[in-house]
C-alpha cells in the first residue's frame, strides 16, 4: 500500500472558458468531482480526454460555490 502524495489535489483550479468555466483534473479526480458537485446541485458537463478530463461550468453556475466545493474537496483526508 503507497499513501497518497503530499498535495496531490494541489493542481486544481478553475480555469476561465469563452463560455463559462472548467477545472482540468486527472481522471479519477474528475470523477470524484462530478459526482461530488452533482451532490451539491451544481451543474456541469465532464469532457474526458486522453489524459486528463474537463468538468465544464457554464455561465450562469456560482463561481463561489464551485470554487468552495474545490477547496473542500482538496483538502479532504482519505480521498
Amino acid at each position: 500500500m503507497t499513501l497518497p502524495k503530499k498535495d496531490e489535489k494541489g493542481y486544481l483550479e478553475i480555469a476561465p472558458r469563452a463560455d463559462g468555466f472548467a477545472v482540468v483534473a486527472a481522471k479519477q479526480h474528475a470523477a470524484e468531482l462530478a459526482a461530488l458537485f452533482l451532490q451539491y446541485g451544481v451543474r456541469c458537463e465532464r469532457r474526458e480526454g486522453p489524459d486528463e478530463d474537463e468538468l465544464r461550468f457554464p455561465v450562469g453556475v456560482d463561481r463561489a460555490q464551485v470554487q468552495e466545493i474545490l477547496d473542500g474537496y482538496k483538502t479532504a483526508k482519505g480521498s
